[in-house]
């Protein structure tokens, strides 16, 4: 592993964040420009370490957002899992992974191979498939468990002597369905 920049013993993760999302939004900085905010920052480097830290920080910004499309892209695909808490937090780490992937790639100079993308992507897709059929697996097994307890509830009633309307009323409560 390279020996950590200046840059990146300078400035903690959060500050290098506030940096790439200022340079997001001013694309068309100048690395004079970019050298002074540095300056002013406290962290004084040679116009060539500016120029070069704006690059490496402009192209993990142009791969993160590549990965967020990959991984919308994905979301489209599988619109079978819903919109759960599940599947959002399984979007996320895909968007963590395909980042940390590219971050270990562009610090490397490695190439980002399309069959291991593909193989993340797929994998991904299995663990999303996977959790919906959890999901629907679990609200089956709760409906059939309402429809049991209404069941047992339903005797006891009319052994005691309840009216078919009463009895009908608490069984739809029981269920979570309208009377």
């Amino acid at each position: 592993m390279p020996a950590a920049s200046a840059f990146d013993r300078h400035f903690s993760a959060a500050e290098q964040s506030k940096l790439a999302a200022w340079l997001d939004e001013n694309p068309h900085v100048t690395v004079d420009a970019f050298r002074e905010m540095l300056a002013e920052r406290g962290l004084l480097v040679a116009r060539s370490t500016a120029g070069e830290t704006k690059r490496r920080i402009e192209r993990l910004g142009e791969r993160l957002r590549e990965g967020r499309r990959m991984m919308d892209t994905l979301a489209t695909t599988l619109e079978e899992a819903g919109d759960s808490q599940r599947s959002r937090a399984l979007l996320e780490m895909g968007r963590t992974l395909i980042f940390e992937f590219q971050s270990a790639a562009l610090e490397t100079g490695a190439v980002m191979d399309v069959d291991d993308l593909q193989k993340l992507m797929r994998g991904l897709h299995d663990i999303m498939k996977a959790a919906h059929h959890n999901q629907v697996a679990g609200e089956a097994a709760r409906t059939e468990a309402k429809r049991e307890a209404a069941d047992a509830a339903e005797g006891a009633m009319k052994s005691a002597g309840l009216s078919s309307d009463t009895v009908a009323a608490i069984r739809a409560a029981i269920q979570g369905e309208a009377a």
